[in-house]
């Protein structure tokens, strides 16, 4: 669980890079999860969420510091 970790607070965060590690994370699970097709179908929206998914989880991370 979250909570069970131990808080770390960090003045100098790359967001933009933290961003990207969190999205290409995501995409490798995703396209070990998904076929071909799917991903080609739906590439678009998948972008989009995973962009709002890191978002959102940055704004959660942020808070928590």
């Amino acid at each position: 669980y979250y909570k069970d970790f131990e808080s770390i607070v960090e003045d100098n965060i790359d967001w933009e890079q933290r961003k990207f590690d969190i999205i290409k994370s995501a995409v490798t699970g995703l396209y070990s999860k998904q076929s071909e097709d799917y991903i080609a179908k739906f590439k678009i929206g998948i972008i989009k969420d995973l962009n709002l998914f890191a978002d959102e989880l940055i704004k959660q991370l942020k808070n928590n510091n």
